[in-house]
């Protein structure tokens, strides 16, 4: 469930700082867009990693024996 909210959210969050780019209308604007897009980025990765590594629960099919 972490993975399909991360990847939910995210392009949502860059989608609005694109249309507030867009709202400004100014060049340097696009600027603010790329940090946004690098930090959700950087969620996105973060989170793959936390279920990749074991820390964070995903959807198992074969529930693992303790």
């Amino acid at each position: 469930m972490t993975l399909i909210g991360v990847f939910t959210v995210t392009p949502l969050i860059v989608v609005g700082a694109l249309i507030g780019a867009v709202a400004i209308g100014t060049w340097w604007a696009i600027v603010l867009v790329m940090v946004v897009h690098l930090l959700t980025t950087v969620v996105v990765f973060g989170a793959v990693a936390e279920v990749m590594a074991g820390r964070r629960p995903a959807l198992r099919l074969h529930p693992q024996p303790y």
